[in-house]
C-alpha cells in the first residue's frame, strides 16, 4: 500500500499524496500543452499556401489560448511590431476570438472591388461585436440602416444643422449650467455623451429627443453591449454560450433593447395610421420616418426591429461621436496655443454665413485638420477595413485567402509611417495644421479633410461599407466645438496633471472616461 504522507508543493502550496509523481504530473501538463496546440494546428487558416507570418509572443512552447490573452494586453504593441516587419505583405495576430490576417494597404483597391459574396464587412462587424451574443446579429438580415444612411440622411445634413445646434446649444447651457468665470472641474466623457446622445436622438427619432428613458436606454444598451463584448473576448469564442447568461451587462442589454421596442413601436404605428387616415399629413424629419419610407419587406417593416436598428445606429454615432469629441477636448488642453485661432475661425465663419449652416461647417478647415490630427494620435482602433473571406479568394499576387478568414488593415500604424504620412513634421509631432495647409495645396482641397478615406487614411474603412455616419459625426464634432468656443469656454488640466492616459481594449483606444478637465466661461 502506498505511503499516504503528504508534502507541499512550495510553488502551489498544495498537499500531494507522496505516491504521485512529479513525472507523471509533467507528462499531463505536457499532454495538455501538446492538446491545445494540436487541435489549433488543426483550424489555423492558411494562407499563402503556408501558415500566414505569425506576430506575437516568441515563446513557440505557449499554448494558443495564453498567446490570445497576451494580445488582449499588449495588442498595441504586437500590431505595431507586425507592422515594422510586414507592412509590404501580410502577417497574422491571434485574438481571443479569431485569428486576424493583416494585409497591406497595396491590397486595398483589390479588395475594395470584390463582391459581397466574396469578401463581407457586415459579417466582420458582427463578428467583431461578438453577434447574437450582443444582440448585433439583426445587421445582416438587411443593409437597411446603412442604406437609410447613405440615400436619406447624409444628403439632408444640410437641413438638419439648425434644430441639431438649437438642440447643442439647449444641452450645452444645460450641462455647463455650473460653469462660471472661475475655473470649475468638469467630467469631460459623460458630459460630452449626453449631449451628444440628446442630439442624436433629434436626427434619429425627434419624439424622444428629450425623454429621460430613452436617452438612458441609448446610452447604456451601447455601454452594456461593449462590456458583454469585452468580457466574452477574455474567453474562448466555443464557451460563449455558456458564459453570456452568466454576465449582468448581457441581461441589460435585452433590458433596454425590450424598452426601446416598447417606446418607438408605438411611434411608427401611430406614423403609418396618420399617413393612412390623413393624405395632407406630413411626415417627420428624422431617421426613423426615413427608414420607415425606405423598408420593403414585412420584416424591415417590423415596428420592433426598426426600434432594434435605431439603438444599433446609435451605438455607432453616440459612442464612437463622444470619444472623438474626448480626445479633441483633451489635446487641446494639451496644445492651448490652438484654442484662440479656432475660437477665431469659428466667430468668422458664423459672422460670415449669419448662423450656423453646411457652409458654416465647411468653412472650418482648421477645426477640421486639427480632429483628424487627434485622430491620428487616437484612432479609434489600430485595425480596420475588417472583412470575413465568403469564398476563396486568390489576389493578383497570388496572396491566397481561405474561406472564413477575418481580414483587416493597420489604419493606426499607417498614420505613424513617415513614408505615408504628409505634412512638413514628423510623425511623432502633434501638428493641429497639418491637414490644413496640405488643402490649401492645388488638388487637395477635398483630399485631406476628416471624413474623406484613402490608403493613408482608414480610421473611417473605405470602399462601399466605409463608415456612412462619419459625415453626421463630424458635423456634431465641429458643432459641439464650435458652439463651446463661440460661447467663450476655456479649458484646461488640473494643476500638476496632463493629458489622461488613453486605455487600450486589444486593438480598441478609449478615452479616459472619468477624467476631468477645468472649464471656465469668459465674456465675449
Amino acid at each position: 500500500m502506498a505511503n499516504e504522507t503528504n508534502f507541499t508543493n512550495p510553488l502551489l502550496g498544495l498537499k500531494l499524496p507522496e505516491s504521485i509523481e512529479l513525472p507523471k504530473i509533467f507528462l499531463s501538463l505536457f499532454g495538455i500543452w501538446f492538446t491545445f496546440n494540436f487541435v489549433e494546428a488543426l483550424f489555423t487558416r492558411d494562407v499563402f499556401g503556408s501558415k500566414a507570418p505569425y506576430v506575437g509572443p516568441s515563446v513557440q512552447w505557449l499554448p494558443g489560448f495564453v498567446k490570445r490573452l497576451l494580445f488582449h494586453a499588449n495588442a498595441s504593441r504586437i500590431i505595431y511590431t507586425g507592422y515594422g516587419k510586414f507592412k509590404n505583405s501580410i502577417f497574422r495576430v491571434m485574438r481571443n476570438d479569431y485569428d486576424l490576417v493583416v494585409l497591406s494597404t497595396k491590397y486595398l483597391e483589390e479588395l475594395r472591388a470584390l463582391p459581397d459574396t466574396k469578401v463581407s464587412s457586415i459579417r466582420a462587424h458582427i463578428m467583431n461585436l461578438a453577434g447574437k451574443y450582443s444582440t448585433t446579429d439583426i445587421l445582416i438580415e438587411s443593409p437597411l440602416h446603412t442604406q437609410t444612411l447613405q440615400t436619406r440622411l447624409t444628403p439632408n445634413l444640410g437641413l438638419l444643422v439648425e434644430p441639431m445646434q438649437k438642440e447643442l446649444l439647449s444641452t450645452i447651457n444645460s450641462s455647463f449650467s455650473t460653469i462660471t468665470d472661475t475655473w470649475t472641474p468638469l467630467a469631460v466623457f459623460p458630459t460630452i455623451l449626453n449631449g451628444i446622445a440628446r442630439v442624436s436622438a433629434s436626427v434619429f427619432v425627434s419624439p424622444l429627443a428629450e425623454n429621460a428613458a430613452w436617452l438612458h436606454g441609448s446610452v447604456h444598451y451601447t455601454e452594456n453591449l461593449f462590456l458583454v463584448v469585452y468580457i466574452l473576448k477574455l474567453i474562448p469564442s466555443f464557451l460563449w454560450p455558456f458564459v453570456s447568461p452568466c454576465i449582468p451587462a448581457y441581461w441589460r442589454i435585452h433590458y433596454y433593447l425590450r424598452s426601446a421596442k416598447a417606446m418607438v413601436s408605438p411611434i411608427v404605428l401611430e406614423r403609418r395610421k396618420a399617413a393612412a387616415e390623413n393624405p395632407d399629413w406630413k411626415p417627420p424629419f428624422d431617421f426613423l420616418q426615413w427608414m420607415m419610407e425606405e423598408a420593403k419587406t414585412p420584416e424591415e417593416q417590423n415596428p420592433e426591429k426598426l426600434a432594434h436598428r435605431l439603438l444599433l445606429v446609435s451605438l455607432a454615432s453616440i459612442h464612437t461621436t463622444t470619444m472623438c469629441t474626448t480626445h479633441v477636448l483633451y489635446d487641446l488642453a494639451q496644445y492651448p496655443e490652438y484654442i484662440e485661432p479656432l475660437r477665431q475661425e469659428v466667430r468668422e465663419a458664423v459672422e460670415s454665413e449669419g448662423g450656423w449652416n453646411k457652409q458654416t461647417i465647411n468653412r472650418l478647415k482648421l477645426m477640421d485638420s486639427f480632429i483628424r490630427e487627434s485622430q491620428r494620435f487616437n484612432p479609434p482602433s489600430l485595425l480596420s477595413f475588417h472583412r470575413v473571406v465568403i469564398e476563396p479568394v486568390t489576389l493578383a499576387d497570388g496572396t491566397f485567402l481561405p474561406k472564413n478568414t477575418q481580414i483587416c488593415m493597420p489604419s493606426g500604424p499607417l498614420g505613424m509611417d513617415s513614408t505615408v504620412l504628409i505634412g512638413d513634421k514628423p510623425p511623432t509631432e502633434f501638428d493641429g495644421y497639418r491637414y490644413f495647409n496640405e488643402r490649401k495645396k492645388e488638388g487637395g482641397g477635398h483630399r485631406h479633410q476628416f471624413t474623406m478615406t484613402g490608403k493613408d487614411h482608414l480610421h473611417f474603412g473605405a470602399g462601399r461599407y466605409a463608415c456612412p455616419g462619419r459625415f453626421l459625426a463630424a458635423n456634431e464634432i465641429k458643432m459641439l466645438l464650435g458652439t463651446l468656443l463661440q460661447e467663450g469656454y476655456e479649458w484646461k488640466f488640473k494643476e500638476g496633471t496632463g493629458r489622461p492616459k488613453n486605455w487600450n481594449m486589444e486593438e480598441k483606444i478609449v478615452p479616459h472616461t472619468t477624467a476631468e478637465l477645468l472649464f471656465r466661461k469668459v465674456k465675449q
